[in-house]
């Protein structure tokens, strides 16, 4: 409550000095345009007499002139001599001089002379006077303090010296008053006044000399008194300096006594001094002043003691409300009396009166007497309906005035019922204050006050997560709870400001703040509904949910922000749903983690329909980014076509996913082998032929991606050893490593068929496919060999003999089979890789099969060997005979 408090009376002092700026600078414009309204006089009417012709000169007839499209000679004929006499020669009329320029003060060096004097005149008799009358009355009021505190003096002798010196300050000021010294005058009265203020005060609060009717009596007379004379000098700083000193004598006077009725009493008096000079001026330095100075007061004797404060409510809350009801009617007497419309700075006064109301209100009542608090906010709000209904009989045409009571009685109507449910009062104000302000901001055109009007909510923002930070601690109700009631009042306090900027504002930064403040309420909306169903969740033991459900709540967040793109076509509502997408995409893939399995029904589940909706949305996304105006920012590659290609992924992924704890769940082990990477393998299928088919470059160079993950999981299943029930090269793992080469190949064809293979890059793409189809075949064939050898023969030496045959007999073959596709296709790397693989077996052969394996494996392994060699050396020659004769120049990086 008291940095709500500080923070407004901080922003009504800044309101006060940038008003009396803009104020300054407008007279010093209505200066300028006087003198060069007057100037501009001079100047006409000193031409109007050198262009009037003399009486003597003999008038002519004008001749007609007959209207022509060029310009003719209609000079007049020249006057006869003997007419006219010398003296009645008008002078020829020469160029007009110019004229000295008579800058305004401020544009010369006279003009700066003139400046630095009337600073040196403010400075040496006001602002010196003010300074001197404060530090003259604080001095006296420390030393009055130190000998109250040694006890120089008995308690009459100290209130009669108080006394007589008020009176004589007062008799000087009046003396520089008939002299003419017009602010020293002021200044002493002041002060005099401030002076008696304390003495009454003293005399009652401290020694108890005279009772208190006496006392208030003295200080109404006082009171009377310093506004009257005033009012009759038209002297502001007097009273300001009268009401000021009157405030800061409890606090230069403090005994620590908790004198509650007195110090209440006291300013009371102070501000209905206040309220009578608001009747005859229009002095809002002095509202300001006395609206402080009582805050001020009241906040420094509830933080004294605060448990006495509360368990004497009744009477705390009565002063309370009698300092409302001046403050309620201190903005707005003197436009009422005078049927003037209400200027936006005494509005604003009102708002901070109501919220300064509220905020002690809270402070007292809140913890033990909820209901009265909001029967007594309900009497608020009724009070700004009565506000209105009076401007509107007394001002009818001050529809600003009407309104902005219309508004303050909604604000208050709308904080009872959150705090008749138990609501966070406090951050719930600070939230409705932001809007409020905005709106009576844009009512009253007064930009400050604009741009500050976001400060409350953000402050009722960091409270919410500061102070009712975790909302929950233990098992609750889901949505129906005061703290995410409390949240949803700061969000809907955030899209009222937002509303509101987008319907009044006209400048850029106020556009600009209206999507921050926008999206920020749109996201922290988002963020707790997340948190309140995952807490939820939690406390009723249903983790396997808490995923599934909360990207849930993203993706209807992320189709909200693409519904308002498509509307109103701005690319941040875009980029805000891709950012929710993100965590729901985030959330989903965290639901297939380890820890979240149970689910026993494929497809079936809210994890996989929720990651479906979440790829709906995603797709959907890639349609809307076809429709705005990207400015250029994506030349290559089109936004959507990347938007299909994550989206692609993810889907991949999930099914991944999904597949994998459904398979583990029902102990598929060889299953999971060669059944996951199908998915990838169908997915890079799919991403092939939509991107050949519609152009997409980046969705059909994916496949690589797929084609990639499908050869790791299957590298991943042979090197697990599970047996598979099946044939050599007839099984379902085999046929899987199969289709992945399948893949590769299908891309590099289509790389090659249609495709520029002139340009370098796509022929090395070309070329690193086929590359990449050759090795993965060359490893699936070695490890569905190795271990059908080693699983079908029981006797583990015969079956790691067998093994090394077979691995011999593979790579033979292999290497016939490059060295007849290099001839067939004029592949020179394949022919020469076909016979660097000869020579790898040979080896083989030689070092490890000769020594390790039994001799009937070794025999038949080199006379496989052999009789493939003997092949190819034959294939060789006779087809390189045909190459030499033919001279083919298409034998590929020949």
């Amino acid at each position: 409550m008291w940095i709500g408090i500080t923070i407004a009376l901080v922003c009504w002092l800044v309101f006060q000095m940038t008003q009396m700026k803009s104020m300054a600078k407008e007279i010093q414009q209505v200066k300028v345009l006087i003198y060069t309204l007057r100037e501009r006089l001079a100047r006409l009417e000193s031409g109007a007499d050198q262009e009037t012709p003399p009486e003597s000169l003999p008038q002519s007839r004008p001749e007609p002139v007959v209207p022509v499209e060029a310009p003719l000679d209609v000079s007049p004929p020249p006057l006869p001599v003997a007419a006219i006499s010398e003296s009645e020669i008008l002078p020829t009329p020469a160029s007009p001089r110019p004229m000295e320029p008579k800058v305004p003060v401020g544009r010369s060096s006279d003009g700066r002379e003139d400046r630095l004097s009337d600073l040196e005149k403010v400075l040496g008799l006001k602002w010196t006077t003010w300074v001197g009358a404060i530090i003259l009355f604080l001095g006296a009021g420390l030393f009055v303090k130190y000998s109250f505190d040694r006890a120089w003096l008995g308690p009459w002798t100290k209130v009669g010296l108080s006394t007589l010196a008020g009176c004589a300050v007062l008799a000087a000021g009046e003396f520089g008053l008939r002299r003419h010294m017009i602010w020293l005058g002021q200044g002493l009265v002041g002060i005099g006044l401030a002076i008696l203020y304390t003495a009454a005060f003293g005399a009652y609060a401290f020694y108890e000399l005279v009772p208190h009717t006496v006392v208030f009596a003295v200080m109404m007379a006082v009171t009377v008194m310093g506004m009257g004379q005033a009012i009759r000098h038209n002297a502001l700083s007097m009273a300001f300096l009268a009401v000021l000193g009157g405030f800061l004598t409890p606090l230069l006077l403090s005994t620590g006594a908790n004198d509650r009725d007195a110090l209440f009493a006291y300013i009371l008096m102070l501000d209905l001094g206040v309220l009578a000079v608001a009747w005859f001026k229009r002095w809002r330095a002095l509202d300001v002043l006395a609206f402080c100075g009582t805050l001020l007061l009241f906040m420094v004797w509830f933080l004294s003691d605060r448990q006495a404060a509360r368990a004497a409510w009744v009477p705390t809350v009565l002063w309370l409300v009698a300092f409302y009801a001046v403050f309620l009617v201190v903005p707005f007497l003197y436009h009422l009396r005078r049927a003037t419309p209400v200027t936006g700075e005494r509005f604003f006064l009102a708002v901070t009166n109501a919220l300064g109301l509220f905020s002690g209100l809270y402070a007292v009542l809140h913890a033990e007497h909820r209901m009265l608090l909001s029967v007594m906010t309900l009497g608020m709000s009724g009070t700004y309906l009565a506000m209105g209904l009076v401007i509107q009989h007394r001002i009818k045409e001050d529809t600003k005035a009407m309104i902005g009571c219309a508004a303050l009685f909604v604000s208050l109507l709308t904080l009872a019922i959150p705090i008749a449910l138990d609501l966070y009062g406090v951050t719930i104000a600070w939230a409705v204050e932001g809007p409020l302000l905005l709106f009576l901001a844009y009512l009253y055109p007064y930009k400050p006050v604009r741009v500050g009007a976001v400060v409350p909510w953000c402050l009722a923002v960091a409270r919410l997560f500061v102070f009712h930070w975790p909302m929950h601690s233990q098992a609750f109700t889901l949505f129906l709870n005061p703290g995410f009631g409390t949240a949803v009042f700061v969000v809907l306090a955030g899209g009222a400001f937002a509303w509101l900027c987008h319907r009044y504002a006209r400048d850029d930064d106020e556009v600009q703040a209206k999507r921050i403040v926008g999206l920020g309420a749109a996201f922290l909306a988002l963020f707790l509904v997340h948190t309140e169903l995952w807490l939820w969740l939690r406390f009723e033991r249903h983790g396997v949910m808490q995923c599934w459900l909360t990207a849930l709540v993203w993706t209807a967040g992320a189709a909200g922000f693409g519904g308002l793109c498509w509307r109103v076509r701005k690319a941040v509502w875009y980029w805000a749903g891709v950012a929710a997408l993100g965590v729901s995409c985030i959330l989903c893939l965290w639901a297939y983690s380890s820890g979240a399995g149970g689910v026993t029904h494929l497809l079936l589940n809210g994890r996989f329909m929720a990651s479906c909706l979440m790829l709906c949305a995603l797709t959907a996304f890639g349609f809307l980014s076809r429709s705005l105006d990207w400015r250029g920012r994506f030349k290559d590659v089109s936004l959507a076509e990347r938007m299909y290609s994550l989206c692609a992924l993810m889907a991949a992924c999930l099914c991944h996913g999904e597949l994998l704890f459904w398979l583990k769940a029902h102990d598929f082990d060889y299953a999971v082998r060669w059944a996951l990477p199908w998915i990838w393998l169908l997915g890079g299928t799919g991403t092939l032929v939509l991107g050949q088919r519609f152009g997409l470059k980046i969705l059909r160079s994916l496949v690589l991606v797929f084609a990639g993950v499908a050869s790791i999981w299957v590298a991943w299943s042979f090197m697990e050893r599970v047996y598979h029930p099946g044939w050599l090269f007839l099984n379902l793992r085999c046929a899987t490593a199969l289709a992945g080469v399948g893949l590769f190949m299908a891309y590099g064809f289509v790389l090659r068929q249609f495709e520029d293979l002139t340009v370098p890059d796509i022929a090395q793409s070309a070329f690193v496919t086929f590359v990449a189809a050759v090795i993965l075949l060359f490893v699936a064939l070695n490890a569905e060999t190795y271990l059908f050898a080693i699983k079908s023969i029981h006797a583990v030496q015969q079956a790691r003999w067998a093994a090394h045959m077979a691995i011999s007999l593979v790579w033979g073959v292999y290497a016939s089979g490059l060295l007849v596709f290099g001839f067939a296709k004029r592949v020179r790397v394949a022919r020469l890789s076909a016979l660097a693989l000869y020579g790898v077996t040979a080896l083989k052969l030689v070092f490890v099969d000769l020594a390790g394996v039994q001799e009937v494996f070794r025999i038949i392994s080199f006379l496989v060997l052999g009789l493939l060699i003997i092949a190819a050396s034959y294939l060789y020659h006779r087809a390189e005979k045909q190459l030499v004769c033919n001279k083919a120049p298409t034998d590929i990086l020949q």
